[in-house]
């Protein structure tokens, strides 16, 4: 047996359908901004790494301490060390 009446299941219905028909329109878009998101922080933590490892610590703490002052070269400069890898790997650039 139920413990909601009818009128109160009427009424947890009318809320719940639209609720439902926003969830399932937006759904598709949250996953890909949550995809992205994955995406951008796995690259930047690559490029920082990549940058550590070539640089060295205090060499890569004193450019990204240089780097504040316009945080855009950090933004979108960082997540390109990977991008780049990938890109000129598949170019074939050796001619192998």
């Amino acid at each position: 047996m139920s413990s909601l009446s009818n009128s109160e299941e009427m009424s947890l219905a009318l809320v719940l359908d639209p609720l439902d028909r926003v969830v399932t329109r937006l759904s598709p878009f949250g996953l890909g901004v949550l995809g992205a998101s994955c995406g951008y922080y796995v690259a930047f933590s690559y490029g920082v790494g990549v940058l550590m490892m070539v640089l060295g610590k205090e060499e890569s703490a004193h450019l990204f301490g240089n780097m504040v002052q316009n945080p855009l070269k950090i933004v979108i400069g960082v997540p390109m060390i990977p991008v780049a890898f990938v890109t000129l790997e598949a170019l074939n650039i050796e001619g192998r």
